[in-house]
C-alpha cells in the first residue's frame, strides 16, 4: 500500500517525528554545554563580588584570571542572625532565593548568611560584601554590597534583576545608578538603616541618598526594600567585628 504523503496522517507523523527529533537535538546540545555553562554562572557571581571592591576587571579579562584573582583575594564565611559562624556550609554555595523559600515553608528556619571578605593586599585593610535578594516591579531583584572595615561606608554595589523593563527599573544594572553608592552611609547614628533611594532624579542628596530612576518607583522601593530586609540580618556578626576591633 503506497503512502498517501498529502494525509493528514502522514502530516501528524511527520510533525511528531521533527518535534522528538528537535527536543532530542536539544537535550543533548544542552548537556553538552552544561559544565562550560556552570563555569560561566561562577565566574559571573565571581565578577559581581569583586566589582562592588572595585577590583578592575574588564572584558577580556579571561575566566582563569577571573577565579584566580577571586581565590587569592576573597575568604568566605557563613553566619547565623546571632552572628554565630557555621562551620559546615559553603558560603559561595549559599543560594538566596533557596534560603528565602525554606523561610517561608518555615518561620523558625535560620537562614544561612554568606560574607565576602576581600583584604586589600597593600594595606591590610578588610572589605565585607554581603549578598541581598528582594522584588522588584517584575521580578526578583538582587546584588552585593560591599562596606569598609567600619562596617557602614559602602565601598560599591552590583545590581542585577529578572525583568525589570529597560530603560526604567532595569537602571539599576547601569553604571550611573551603581556609581552613587560609594561612601555612601548604610546606618544612621543610632545604627538604623538609612541608605535609601529616593523617587526620580535631581534630589538632594544626604550621606545615605541617592538619586532614584524616573518611573521606576517601584523597583527602587523594591531595593530599599531588600536593604532593610537584608542587611539587618548581619546586625549581630557585624557588632561582633566592631566590638573586637
Amino acid at each position: 500500500m503506497a503512502l498517501n504523503k498529502n494525509g493528514t496522517g502522514y502530516m501528524y507523523g511527520f510533525a511528531l517525528g521533527i518535534t522528538v527529533l528537535c527536543g532530542i537535538l536539544l537535550a543533548s546540545v544542552s548537556e553538552a554545554t552544561k559544565d562550560a555553562r556552570l563555569i560561566n554562572v561562577k565566574v559571573e557571581k565571581m565578577s559581581n563580588i569583586l566589582a562592588t571592591v572595585n577590583y578592575p576587571i574588564d572584558k577580556n579579562s579571561t575566566n582563569e584570571e577571573i577565579e584566580k584573582a577571586y581565590n587569592e583575594l576573597i575568604s568566605e564565611v557563613v553566619v547565623d542572625e546571632s552572628g554565630a559562624i557555621r562551620q559546615d556550609v559553603k558560603a559561595f554555595a549559599v543560594d538566596l532565593k533557596e534560603e528565602n523559600t525554606k523561610v517561608r515553608n518555615d518561620a523558625s528556619y535560620q537562614k544561612n548568611l554568606p560574607v565576602f571578605i576581600y583584604q586589600n593586599p597593600e594595606t591590610g585593610a578588610k572589605n565585607y560584601v554581603v549578598p541581598m535578594r528582594g522584588n522588584g516591579l517584575w521580578g526578583a531583584v538582587w546584588g552585593y554590597i560591599a562596606l569598609a572595615d567600619d562596617l557602614n561606608t559602602v565601598v560599591g554595589v552590583k545590581f542585577d534583576h529578572e525583568s525589570e523593563t529597560p530603560g526604567l527599573g532595569a537602571e539599576i544594572t547601569t553604571d550611573w545608578f551603581q556609581s552613587q553608592f560609594p561612601e555612601k552611609k548604610v546606618f544612621d547614628d543610632k545604627g538604623n538603616m538609612a541608605l535609601t533611594i529616593l523617587k526620580g532624579k535631581g534630589n538632594t542628596l544626604g550621606q545615605s541618598t541617592v538619586d532614584g530612576i524616573s518611573g521606576a518607583t517601584i523597583t527602587g522601593n523594591g531595593v530599599n526594600n531588600m536593604f532593610k530586609a537584608d542587611l539587618k540580618q548581619y546586625n549581630a556578626y557585624f557588632n561582633q567585628i566592631k566590638t573586637a576591633q
